[in-house]
């Protein structure tokens, strides 16, 4: 195989457009062979034939008798008649063969094929693919899988199958000669081999045969000519690991030795021929088969033609059928690999070497010591002149020129040359691809190659070209095959990341190899080995190299290093072409009437820059050649061509920095690149000048390249090269001879783009196109005059309408049209492929999918300025294609009515798992770019103009092109867009093939914003879902796949599933339901979810619905996405200059580029620091948007090039880079630092040591004048901590003096004049237009230093400028400022200067924000503070960012986690943003207005629309409430103002007091402010922080009901309520807690909040009800536990939000009050759990983070203060007497309550746990308690028989009692108990090892379970042994299960063994769990934001419910009420809400 793994096929002479539509396809590879060792066995043979006599036959003649497609449909017909549908459904293929193959030949003795009652004659043809299958598999499967694989072909199209094509008559000669022609077969069906696959009931790669067929089609068609396709990694693992031919079965042992003999002899090896097929299905390399062969047959060709010339063409592309007819015999003669010689002359492969001259090439390969070809030394002297040209040891080469100028020719024929001398030192046939003319190249300069491709994305994907390129070195490597070979099939096939990729595949291979051939060079030359000096040919690969099998043969392991003289090992040629094809695609324009927000200015002044960003490294594959290629040993070496205009322009100087080329005017460590065009690679007269002329052009080819769109050769020079394409056009024989030679004469020598511009417009004035404009123009007066001139005209503009429509396909197409696909359109037939103009040349077919020959003809076409009246409208492409693609949809899925069927098409053609079709070529690019056609065509419909063309070329398809039905009657694209959106089979297919990030991307990029509301506003709904949940949806599909194919028992439902019925096929739907579900209640994606998509997947998740959301969710929040990546507290964040991108930087030390419209990180730029990213920037419009730069606390600001992804400079600052900011004009940097300390002084030498007394003094002096010094130093320093930078040089332009202490935020304001600084109290201002005069009088200063990129105070010494002007007013440290920008119409700033510089325009307003939370809005030019908001955020402003426009203000603080939106002339809040879970760092407003970005420490960036943040109801009420408190701020500040004018008037009277008074009327002024603030008050309508528990009560509140209705209020106690009692009311109520400090009781029904109950000063942890439902308590991380009285309040109300004037009746709201009665403390840290023992209730267990559990009861004496004070502290060991003094003295640091309704005390604590206690549970009779938590063990309990359940021995009651404290089982002893306290305290009777740390225990109100949920991602159930015996599953121990009793006493009851008797996995952390009131199920809560519930008596889980966007912490069954009721479930998430579940019981 040749190094662009290209595959290898006979050659077909003059083939016909069907045969050269069915040439060799690379389809995936396919499953499974046929086992020869059972075909026909005897036992099936029942009758022998008659003897007949035979006539001569042909002995080859099967490999002529291939079926059609449409034949072999027939077939499958016939047989289901004849054995019925059923019978058929399980007919073997062995069965078929002897059942009716034989009796239906028997009379004729043929084959079947040849039986024409059976198959028709017409369907007979030669084959183009081998079917390998197993007799023992189903012939129905065989079938399918044919249908499926060649679903991109024509029907025409012919296969190959033994039973079919054998004569299956064993007495026959037909039979004997089939048997033996079956290698002549397979290497006849150029196409390769199919395998038919079906493992689980016979793995192919054990049968002999099987693997007989796969080693001759890797013999005759090479890696690529096996298909094998395997979409279950299990499956593609079990092939991979059992596949080895020696072990293989087979029948008879001469069959063994034939098949191991034709494996050596096609092989060399069993072991290589394993690897082969190994690697194969390891990596599933990517084919370059057609660029290869094309290019190379077309260069010769041209060479042929220009033979007479000393010039000759190459072209760039390929050709088409009967092109290169007999070229590809012409040089094979000649020998593989001998077109090295003399510098390419004429006699290579192919011929044609004459043309081209290597010697460059030649001589860069001989200075890396890697020379593969063989050069004379006549030659090498007559190339001195070019070698000197080329610097020596580069490490890559570039290929640099315009388009069509023959790069990629230059590649192909290098790949050709190097598969030829592969194939020679392997000794084995090259193959037709092995004999490809080469035109002399170097023999064995490439190792592996990858060909880039525009319109392929397949060619784009970094995983997928790194995988092919490790395939290409494991065939010519043995280190590196041996180390590819000892992977995971099954896991490589799921890499997805790059990074992992990279070092899995590439890194750690290369390094074996380069390790190995080290070692044997090394040892080589210790034995005096001569030859190991000397070069060898790639081919020769030493034995004692070679540690896995010799495949093709290897690179050698030493040669000469040319001109070193030294042995090293050869190098590694890694060939990357057409870097410019993988340039992203430039974005759509800006779509009119987006709902931007924004002024019109503004919007057009973001629409003109939306050009100057490039997407941050937009192309992949350049960025993984910079970024990971390089790390590669340094004996890899890289071949790359590139347009000059690549990455933007960058691709050169990216190069140059990657490889780091020449520094200081020497040769740097890296090797530098190499430059070169194809010219160079032309032959030319060998004089002396051109030689010269030569070697000056391959120094400084770019500058030329880069000057034109023609590159180098076509601005002049000696005649040659130009753009090549246009040669290549030329002598296709599209245009007449005479015309082509007009053509030719009048074209620029060398021809331009705009040559091949003006011959495509020859080409098409030629075609029907250009015939139809004319029969029309023509008029009505031809059909008058003649009706047959008319027909034809008709004729004629129908044959054109249909050409535009498939032109405008093809134009349209992501990938190369799979030709089946065209065929269903009607645009497939041969007479309409034939219509387009130049057929076979500029489109041709090739492989099964139509090509185009050049990326200009695309560019051509879409380009109405060039093409004029040819141009193509590629949106009624998208229209075309995406109603084609919708209605196709139903066969990929499965999803249509008939795809049940067992015969039908539909089903025929999905695949054999799931009933997807996705594996087909059409059913991949269904799912991958269906959406996106039809987002394109609706988003062009929305514009004007086009959307009538799209609806004429609907119209037109319907007319004139055979019509599809489903296409004729499309409906409009946007309304078909959200039918498919609504299809779960669908977008479920779509994310299994990773389809999903196209859908995303094609309705966040494609559709324009005021679209994705439309309609039912589905589009937005799906991408807002998609966008959020994608990475959980991958990742639940990936678990669900490993769960089902591991032996574990996970199944998929556990895994996130909807259900126990959850299958592979149906995870993805799952998933996408799941995301579906968190939607809002309000939105269409949410009816459709919880509607017809729960009842299309069925099972129990159909019988549960989310009954009520607490608070109702009914639209979208305002943010419309959240970007996750970060693994660090995200710092800030800055939009592109298009909006289009977003960049950010965190602690992590990381930037992340993200796409805003798909919310994917488009890439990670890391510098390699190790510390938190301060600030990062994007450089302005202005300058281009080209520039990133980012400042560092390790003294660094980087300068980042975006297009490639490259860090420029890294500008180093003596202490820590606290900010930066760029300069209009995109050049300028400014940044600051923080100064680091100053070091301490040297400390004098003391009296008595070595320095005497005297010169001790005369060093201290000495030294206070250094610390003198040091501190003068110190304050210049910090006051010259702002500079000013070149960003593109990295020199220093201004040092500015002056800054404010603790500068750390920067802002330029957009005039490019001013710049402020914030830093202490104050803002500094500088005029830089000022400066930039001060910089210009010392630049030749500055450059004569030497220092323009030092850093420091010395750089620029004679630039420090100060401010004009210095803001002081904040109180403390200034965190942000911002510019006002400038209103619309201002002028540009003149020069880049600042706005002109004369003074005329007035400042613009500057906003700043300090660390008290107080925004200023200043007048600059006075000075002065217009306007100040106080504490705006709490407790600091950390982000400030002006609208476009200047028109608002965003601003975001830490602890508020919220964003606000201010109006910046008024100061009137707008809007108020909540959504972040964690404190806000930074905000940013995009250039266009649209959208506001802010990021917070969670790691998390949200994406807000202001449109819809202005509309949002929520916003703007918390915006009313932010003024409200504004006004309330203003006031108290007011008041405090003339509070200190009143102090400062009475400090004088007041001194003569001594101070006093004044701290008196301190102490009153600060009792006044505390009345004035009064705090916050909670919202009461929902909880703002995350819900921790939530509760059902145990009985229901019997309420009066009342019909009035009325306002339903919450006043942080109750709900007031008005109207006479009409009925009583049970209602079962709901309590919530949360980190918000409050506790809320809720009514199911109607979702509004009953009662807020306030009084913890921290969060709350837990709550629980007393067992009667009217007490309630509490546990906070404020350490104490609240009990409160829940009752009702007498009255109901109408529910909150009911429509007024409905007709039904709004359900009532009862009214309900709660109270806190007592108030316990005694824990010494936050209380996580609380637990009422049954079944009374009178005893209250409560546990904490302190690890103890303490049981509490109510105090019934009088007395009690006392005895709660000893009970408060008798946590701690030693606090009883301490406690009780301290009680007595009323000075305890926890004081008692006595206040308290109801007193209580702590009447025992269990002492056990060593760590925090999460889980604490009773048994159902209140005797036994189960707790658990940290230390990964659940301890149990037990109260003494005839305990009172409280009491320690009764003691406690009197006044002056303490708690009992009962202490823990001794270490070591496990049979021994505790000591039992006085009277009989509860003991710990058993510890039961659960094995993981856990956040919830919960007893089965049975008595029987205790269950327990783990950070192990499992729920167990524990159950206790009747009597005392073992336990089932571990020893009786004290820390396993077991009894632990008094010592020598058997355990007492409730005491026996203990064992885990279930685990059911959930796949995510379990953090709540609650049991149903029969036991029967257990539900849990997980931290994947789902609820389980599980069947506990099977372990099954029966539903997942999703809907919580977050962490699911808690949950609860209700238990009480009407049957019901009783299946209500309910959750609380850190989503901030409460939902609860209702569950249809079955009637």
């Amino acid at each position: 195989m040749g190094c662009a793994a290209s595959t290898q096929r006979p050659d077909v002479a003059a083939p016909t457009e069907l045969q050269d539509e069915q040439r060799a396809d690379s389809i995936p590879p396919h499953p499974r062979g046929p086992d020869p060792a059972t075909k026909a066995p005897p036992a099936l043979e029942t009758e022998q034939p008659e003897p007949t006599v035979e006539l001569p036959e042909d002995p080859l003649a099967t490999t002529r008798l291939g079926i059609t497609l449409r034949g072999l449909r027939k077939l499958r017909k016939a047989l289901e008649d004849h054995f019925g549908a059923e019978a058929f459904a399980t007919l073997t293929t062995g069965d078929c063969k002897s059942l009716w193959v034989e009796s239906a030949t028997k009379a004729r003795r043929c084959r079947l094929v040849q039986y024409e009652p059976v198959v028709d004659p017409a369907d007979v043809a030669p084959p183009l693919y081998f079917i390998s299958h197993a007799w023992k598999n189903k012939l129905c499967l065989l079938l399918d899988a044919v249908e499926r694989f060649l679903a991109a072909a024509a029907d025409t199209t012919c296969v190959w199958i033994d039973i079919l094509s054998v004569n299956q008559h064993s007495d026959t000669l037909a039979q004997k000669q089939d048997v033996a022609a079956f290698s002549d077969v397979v290497q006849a069906c150029s196409g390769g081999t199919l395998v038919v696959m079906d493992v689980a009931n016979c793995n192919p790669a054990t049968r002999a045969w099987c693997i007989f067929e796969w080693a001759h089609t890797l013999g005759a068609h090479g890696p690529d000519g096996l298909h094998l396709a395997l979409e279950d990694p299990a499956d593609r693992q079990s092939i991979y690991g059992d596949l080895d031919v020696r072990q293989a079965e087979c029948f008879f042992e001469a069959d063994k030795t034939f098949i191991m003999g034709q494996v050596d002899k096609y092989h060399g090896s069993a072991d290589a021929f394993n690897a082969k097929l190994r690697l194969q299905l390891l990596l599933e390399p990517l084919s370059y088969a057609v660029d290869v062969r094309r290019l190379c047959r077309r260069a010769a060709a041209a060479a042929a033609d220009s033979a007479g010339a000393q010039t000759g063409a190459a072209s760039e592309g390929g050709t088409g059928p009967g092109a290169g007819v007999g070229v590809g015999g012409a040089g094979a003669g000649a020998g593989a690999g001998a077109g090295a010689g003399a510098g390419g002359t004429a006699g290579g492969p192919g011929g044609g070497g004459g043309t081209w001259d290597w010697s460059a090439l030649e001589a860069w390969l001989s200075a890396g010591g890697g020379s593969r070809g063989a050069r004379s030394a006549g030659d090498a002297a007559a190339t001195a002149g070019e070698a000197e040209a080329v610097k020596p040891a580069a490490r890559a080469l570039c290929i640099v020129a315009g388009a069509g100028e023959g790069k990629s020719t230059i590649s192909a024929l290098l790949c050709a040359a190097a598969a030829a001398a592969a194939a020679a030192a392997a000794g084995a046939d090259a193959g037709p691809d092995g004999r490809l003319p080469s035109g002399g190249a170097p023999s064995g300069a490439v190792t592996a190659a990858h060909f880039c491709k525009y319109n392929d994305q397949r060619r784009l994907e970094p995983v997928r070209i790194i995988k092919s390129l490790a395939f290409q070195l494991a065939l010519k490597l043995p280190a590196v095959c041996a180390a590819l070979l000892k992977l995971d099939a099954g896991v490589v096939s799921q890499i997805s990341d790059e990074a992992k990729a990279f070092d899995l595949l590439l890194l750690k291979p290369l390094g074996a190899h380069f390790e190995a051939t080290t070692a044997t060079t090394a040892a080589a030359a210790a034995a005096g080995a001569g030859a190991a000096a000397e070069p060898q040919r790639s081919g020769a690969v030493p034995t004692s190299v070679s540690s896995g099998p010799a495949i093709t043969g290897g690179v050698s392991s030493s040669s000469g290093g040319g001109g070193g003289g030294g042995s090293r090992p050869a190098d590694v040629v890694l060939l990357l072409d057409a870097l410019d094809e993988a340039d992203p695609p430039p974005p759509p324009p800006v779509a009119a009437g987006t709902d931007t927000g924004a002024s019109e200015a503004a919007a057009s002044a973001a629409a003109a820059a939306s050009a100057s960003a490039p997407a941050v490294t937009g192309n992949r594959t350049l960025h993984l050649l910079t970024s990971l290629l390089v790390q590669l040993p340094p004996g890899v070496r890289f071949i790359l061509t590139t347009r000059p205009d690549a990455a933007a322009g960058q691709v050169v100087p990216a190069l140059e920095r990657t490889f780091n080329a020449t520094a200081g005017g020497g040769p740097a460590a890296g090797g530098g690149v190499v430059l070169l065009r194809p010219a160079d690679f032309r032959r030319k007269a060998p004089t002396a000048a051109t030689a010269a002329a030569d070697a000056s052009k391959a120094t400084e080819p770019v500058v030329d390249a880069a000057s034109g769109g023609g590159g180098a050769a076509a601005a002049g020079g000696d005649g040659e090269g130009g753009v090549l394409v246009y040669r290549a056009v030329l002598a296709g024989g599209c245009l007449p001879p005479d015309e082509a030679a007009a053509a030719a004469a009048a074209a620029r020598a060398p021809p331009t783009l705009s040559d091949v511009y003006g011959l495509y417009s020859k080409i098409w004035g030629r075609s029907v196109l250009a015939a139809a404009s004319v029969g029309v123009a023509a008029g009505a007066g031809a059909a008058a005059a003649s009706p047959s001139a008319a027909a034809s005209s008709s004729s004629s503009a129908a044959a054109a309408a249909v050409a535009l429509q498939l032109l405008s396909v093809l134009l349209a197409a992501q990938e190369p049209l799979p030709h089946s696909l065209l065929q269903q359109m009607g645009l497939g037939g041969a007479h309409v492929l034939g219509s387009l103009p130049g057929w076979g040349l500029l489109f041709f077919l090739d492989e099964h999918h139509v090509h185009t020959l050049h990326k200009s003809v695309v560019d051509w076409l879409s380009d109405p300025r060039a093409s004029g009246p040819y141009a193509v409208d590629a949106a009624a492409g998208h229209a075309l294609l995406g109603s084609h693609l919708a209605a196709l949809r139903h066969s990929v899925t499965g999803s249509s009515s008939s795809s049940s069927s067992k015969d039908g098409a539909t089903a025929r053609s999905g695949s054999g798992k799931g009933g997807s079709g996705g594996a087909s070529a059409a059913g991949r690019y269904t799912l991958r770019y269906l959406v996106t056609h039809l987002a394109a065509a609706a988003a062009a419909e929305a514009g004007p103009g086009t959307a009538a063309a799209a609806g004429a070329a609907l119209a037109a398809t319907a007319a004139t092109a055979a019509p599809n039905p489903a296409t004729a009657a499309a409906s409009p694209s946007f309304s078909l867009l959200e039918e498919v959106l609504s299809d779960l089979p669908f977008l479920g297919a779509a994310l299994r093939a990773r389809a999903a990030p196209g859908v995303i991307a094609a309705l966040g990029s494609r559709l324009p914003r005021r679209l994705l509301s439309a309609g039912r506003g589905l589009a937005g709904d799906v991408l807002r879902s998609m966008r959020t949940w994608l990475q959980e949806m991958e990742a639940a599909v990936a678990q669900a796949a490993a769960a089902g194919s591991s032996k574990t028992g996970i199944t998929p439902a556990a895994a996130g599933g909807a259900g126990a019925s959850s299958s592979s096929s149906s995870v993805g739907e799952e998933a996408v339901l799941a995301a579906a579900l968190r939607a809002p209640r309000g939105t269409a994606l949410y009816r459709l979810a919880a509607g017809g998509w729960a009842a299309q997947l069925g099972g129990p998740l159909a019988a549960w619905r989310a009954a009520a959301v607490m608070p109702p969710v009914e639209s979208w929040p305002a943010y419309e996405g959240v970007l996750r990546g970060h693994n660090g507290n995200l710092m800030a964040l800055c939009f592109a200059p298009d909006s289009r991108q977003l960049v950010s930087c965190a602690s992590d030390g990381t930037l992340r580029a993200w796409d805003v419209a798909t919310g994917a990180a488009a890439a990670v730029l890391r510098g390699g620091h190790q510390c938190i990213v301060r600030r990062v920037a994007w450089s302005p419009a202005g300058g281009g948007g080209a520039l990133i730069a980012a400042a560092y606390e390790d003294c660094a600001v980087d300068v980042w090039d975006a297009a490639t992804g490259q860090r420029l400079h890294a500008i180093k600052h003596p202490g820590k880079a606290m900010g930066c900011a760029w300069a209009p004009d995109g050049r300028r940097l400014a940044t600051c630092y923080e100064p680091p300390l100053p070091p301490p002084p040297p400390q004098p030498a003391a009296a008595g040591e070595s320095v005497s007394s005297s010169a001790a003094a005369t060093a201290a002096t000495a030294g206070s004048g250094v610390e003198e010094g040091r501190v003068e130093q110190q304050e210049q320093q910090e006051t010259e901590v702002v500079a000013v930078w070149d960003a593109l040089s990295g020199q220093q332009l201004a040092r500015l003096a002056g800054a404010p202490p603790h500068s750390a935020h920067l802002a330029w304001s957009d005039c490019g004049r001013w710049l402020a600084v914030a830093g202490m109290k104050a803002i500094a201002v500088w005029d830089m237009a000022r400066s930039r005069r001060s910089v210009s009088g010392d630049a030749a200063a500055a450059d004569a230093a030497g220092k323009g990129g030092s850093t420091g105070s010395d750089a620029v010494a004679s630039t420090s400028t100060p401010p004009v002007m210095l803001l002081e007013g904040h109180e403390e440290r200034v965190t942000v400022v911002a510019w006002q920008p400038r209103a619309a119409g201002a002028g540009g700033e003149a020069g880049g200067g600042g706005g002109g510089g004369s003074g005329e325009e007035p400042m613009p307003q500057l906003a700043s924000g300090d660390v008290y939370g107080t925004l200023r809005l200043w007048d600059v030019a006075a000075g002065t503070a217009a306007m100040e908001l106080l504490k705006v955020h709490d407790p600091q402003l950390t982000g400030l960012a002006y609208s476009p426009d200047g028109a608002r203000l965003a601003s975001c603080g830490p602890w508020d986690r919220a964003v606000k939106l201010w109006c910046a002339a008024s100061g009137s809040c707008l809007a108020v943003l909540e959504g972040h879970l964690g404190p806000v760092a930074d905000v940013a407003w995009s250039p266009d207005g649209a959208l506001v970005a802010s990021g917070d420490w969670l790691r998390t960036v949200r994406v807000w629309s202001v449109a819809a943040a202005l509309g949002d109801e929520g916003a703007r009420r918390a915006a009313q409430q932010e003024q409200q408190r504004q006004q309330k701020l203003l006031q108290r500040a007011l008041r405090q103002k003339e509070k200190e004018k009143e102090k400062d008037r009475l400090a004088a009277a007041a001194a003569a007091a001594g101070g006093a008074k004044e701290v008196g009327a301190e102490k009153e002024e600060e009792e006044e402010e505390g009345d004035d603030d009064d705090g916050e008050e909670a919202d009461p309508n929902r909880h703002t922080d995350r819900v921790t528990c939530v509760a059902w009560a145990p009985a229901a509140l019997r309420l009066a009901a009342s019909s009035s209705s009325g306002a339903a209020g919450a006043d942080t106690g109750a709900a007031a309520g008005t109207g006479a009692a009409a009925h009583a009311e049970a209602l079962p109520l709901l309590v919530s807690s949360s980190v918000d400090c409050t506790l809320r009781l809720w009514d199911h029904r109607t979702g509004a909040c009953l009662a807020i109950l306030q009084g913890h000063t921290n969060a709350i942890d837990t709550v629980g009800w007393r067992q009667g439902g009217t007490r309630l308590a509490s546990g906070s991380w404020d350490k104490s536990v609240r009990v409160w009285a829940v009752e009702a309040a007498g009255a109901t109300v109408a529910a909150v939000g009911a429509a007024a004037g409905s007709e039904a009746a709004a359900p009532a709201v009862a009214a309900v009050s709660g109270r806190c009665v007592a108030t316990l403390r005694g824990h010494s840290s936050r209380v996580g759990a609380v637990c009422w023992l049954p079944p009374a209730g009178d005893v209250l267990a409560t546990a904490g983070m302190d690890g103890d559990v303490r049981l509490w009861r109510r105090r019934r004496e009088a007395a009690f203060v006392a005895d709660a004070a000893a009970c408060g502290s008798a946590g701690t060991d030693d606090a009883g007497a301490a406690g009780a003094a301290a009680a007595g003295s009323g000075e305890s640091a926890e004081p008692a309550e006595p206040e308290d309704e109801e007193p209580w005390e702590c009447v025992e604590v269990l002492k056990g746990h060593k760590d925090r206690v999460c889980g604490l549970s009773a048994s159902p009779d209140g005797a036994r308690l189960a707790s658990g938590g940290i230390e990964k063990q659940i301890r149990i309990w037990s109260r003494p028989e005839g305990g009172d359940g409280g009491r320690c021995g009764g003691s406690g009651g009197g006044a002056g009692g303490s708690a009992a404290v009962s202490s823990p089982a001794p270490e070591g002893a496990p049979s021994t108990g505790p000591a039992p306290a006085a009277g009989g305290a509860w003991r710990c009777t058993a510890v039961l090892p659960v094995g993981d740390m856990m956040d919830a225990v919960a007893w089965s109100p049975c008595g029987r379970y205790v269950a327990c949920g783990t950070w192990g991602k499992e729920v167990q159930l524990w159950a206790e042994d009747a009597g005392a015996g073992g336990s089932k599953g571990a020893a009786a121990t004290a820390e396993t299960p077991g009894a632990i009793g008094a010592e020598g006493a058997p355990p007492g009851p409730g005491q026996g063994a203990w064992s885990c008797v279930r685990r059911m996995a959930a796949g995510a952390y379990v953090h709540g769990l609650s049991w149903r009131a029969e036991s029967t199920q257990l539900a849990c809560s997980c931290s994947d934001k789902a609820v389980r519930v599980w069947d506990v008596g099977s372990g099954a889980c029966l539903a997942v419910l999703h809907g919580h966007t977050d962490v699911a912490h808690c949950v609860s069954w209700c238990g009480a009420g009407p049957p019901g009721q009783q299946q209500l479930l309910a959750s609380g998430s850190s989503d901030m809400t409460v939902r609860v579940w209702l569950k249809q019981e079955a009637a």
